[in-house]
């Protein structure tokens, strides 16, 4: 892609899956090169399947020029009723079924900073948020699967700080014509902030 150039490109997608049966989907995806830059990306979609699932994503991969800096992020929004078939030893696709119907919440962003040729380190924040969280099996509404001593609560938030640190030297990662890639993160979940995340929930519910 030459400097200056955009690419966009909207798509209606209609497919399956074993986990979503059905789906019906709109793509959206943006290209564009920055001076000096790889190429940038942003894709997002709306999806709905016949299970009841609505899903929503964006991706960013977002260069700036001579790429001093790079951002990247993945959002998504979900209602994701599905079926999980137990931990472990305890699995199976008959007498453990266990619906799960839930609401999640992904905001996952980072900034690197280049600090040699192609590698790049920075900081960023990640959060995963499941709300409205209703298991059931055949008969009721179950509070353990396959003996997991911790249960299953209506809300589990994991929230924390990340470093990162990339090696990349491809132009143009959606269509790369070689190069290499190393992605590493390391993610701390910190309590205070997931404490911090419901109390903020439960403030503006009283508000």
């Amino acid at each position: 892609m030459q400097r200056g150039q955009k690419a966009l490109l909207i798509v209606p997608v209609i497919g399956y899956t074993q986990q979503t049966g059905g789906i019906a989907q709109l793509a959206f995806s943006l290209a564009f090169a920055r001076p000096g830059a790889n190429v940038s990306a942003v894709l997002a979609g709306a999806a709905y399947t016949v299970n009841d699932q609505l899903i929503i994503t964006a991706t960013s991969s977002l260069w700036t020029t001579d790429n001093h800096w790079y951002f990247v992020g993945d959002w998504r929004l979900m209602r994701y009723p599905q079926s999980t078939y137990g931990l472990g030893m305890y699995t199976s696709t008959t007498d453990r079924v266990v619906s799960m119907n839930y609401d999640y919440l992904r905001i996952y962003e980072s900034a690197l900073r280049r600090i040699a040729p192609a590698w790049y380190a920075g900081l960023g924040y990640q959060l995963d948020y499941h709300w409205n969280i209703v298991s059931r099996n055949a008969f009721c509404e179950v509070n353990r699967i396959s003996r997991y001593p911790f249960g299953v609560e209506s809300t589990s938030v994991s929230s924390g700080p990340v470093l990162a640190l990339l090696h990349d030297t491809r132009a143009n990662a959606i269509n790369p014509q070689g190069g290499r890639y190393l992605s590493t993160v390391l993610r701390t979940n910190l309590k205070a902030l997931g404490k911090c995340l419901l109390q903020i929930k439960q403030l503006m519910h009283l508000a």
